[in-house]
């Protein structure tokens, strides 16, 4: 037999947004739903089915619900289209 415990997933984040400041950076924001999530993963692609140019960045809990959160992203390719999702994360 196998037993399995289940926890209360985190909401999803939403209100997803990416800017290009210049200068290859890019400021990606978020609004955390969550009350219980233990931090966040910013996903970054290079295509919108996210199979091409995936990378996950790990981004720190925020401090409490309707909060935003803001990554700062750096040394990006100029000229090039970059997709971006969020989620919580819980353990």
């Amino acid at each position: 037999p196998v037993s399995v415990v289940l926890t209360n997933l985190p909401a999803a984040p939403s209100s997803l947004t990416a800017t290009a400041l210049g200068g290859r950076q890019i400021r990606v924001t978020f609004v955390d739903n969550a009350t219980n999530e233990t931090s966040f993963q910013l996903q970054e692609a290079t295509n919108a089915a996210f199979t091409a140019g995936l990378k996950t960045i790990t981004v720190p809990a925020a401090a409490g619900s309707g909060t935003t959160v803001t990554q700062g992203l750096a040394n990006r390719t100029a000229g090039k289209t970059f997709y971006y999702r969020s989620r919580s994360v819980n353990g």
